[in-house]
């Protein structure tokens, strides 16, 4: 996983996009995606960990663009009380 500027969007071919939400105290599913995806946390904690191939990473610099291989079994954890809202981009190739 990196960090990418936002100014690459515009580089590449995005399926659809979308908010996710994931509530505190819940977690996502372990599964893998179709395509690779790019997440921008709009709110975000401490609490909120994204699990790739047993590897834990933080996606917590809200506003900022992260190019991810979802193609790799992962899942989202949020830990903490609040909720968490990403917008997604599903891309076409990369």
């Amino acid at each position: 996983m990196e960090y990418v500027h936002n100014t690459l969007l515009e580089k590449f071919e995005i399926v659809r996009g979308r908010f996710m939400t994931l509530i505190g105290k819940t977690c996502y599913t372990y599964h893998s995606d179709p395509t690779w995806r790019l997440h921008i946390p709009v709110v975000t904690n401490v609490g909120g960990i994204f699990v790739i191939d047993d590897k834990v990473f933080r996606l917590e610099n809200t506003g900022q663009v992260y190019l991810v291989n979802t193609t790799i079994v992962h899942s989202a954890i949020n830990m903490s009380m609040k909720d968490r809202l990403h917008i997604v981009y599903g891309l076409k190739t990369f």
